[in-house]
């Protein structure tokens, strides 16, 4: 009889160590290596991958869980992805560029005003320059076109155009 209370309490301690597994996180380092450990440690970003037994956890939870455990991109995939979306956008700008390029070339000279062919003209240069900038340093020219759109909305003065007769085409004014 007294084996069997001396045996119950060995045997329920068993059964308590073992069910106290702890928790494991999935962790990347600053150098973007993957480390599977029971501690988080500074200058990781870690998500738990299992969580102690006696922990129950909803099935939305460990949906939410195995999401961000996705959802960390290694350094190198991040560095990708930045590189590709200035990539489209360096080739959007130049279209851009290059299509007003090109309006400004064959835009043919307002009726009566001498000065439109030469106002054109110099638009025209202008892309022109501004997309050398673009192909030589996009950075720069992105900061650049930045400041620009900054000046032009914080001065609604400097601002100009023409005043067009829509019956002639013909310049009445500036503004």
């Amino acid at each position: 009889m007294n084996r069997i209370f001396f045996l119950i309490p060995c045997v329920f301690f068993i059964f308590l160590t073992s069910a106290n597994a702890g928790e494991f996180y999935n962790c990347i380092d600053r150098d973007g290596n993957t480390i599977i450990t029971n501690s988080q440690q500074g200058g990781m970003k870690c998500v738990s991958v299992l969580k102690d037994s006696d922990e129950d956890t909803l099935p939305q939870e460990r949906v939410q869980e195995q999401r961000e455990s996705q959802r960390i991109a290694r350094p190198d995939e991040r560095k990708q992805a930045v590189d590709q979306e200035m990539n489209k956008g360096v080739e959007l700008e130049k279209r851009r560029l290059k299509e007003n390029i090109e309006y400004f070339k064959n835009k043919p000279p307002v009726k009566g005003d001498k000065a439109s062919a030469e106002s054109f003209r110099r638009q025209a240069e202008s892309y022109e320059k501004r997309l050398q900038e673009l192909e030589k340093d996009p950075e720069y020219y992105f900061y650049h076109k930045q400041e620009r759109e900054k000046e032009e909305a914080s001065n609604p003065q400097r601002q100009h155009g023409l005043v067009i007769n829509p019956n002639t085409g013909g310049v009445i004014g500036h503004y």
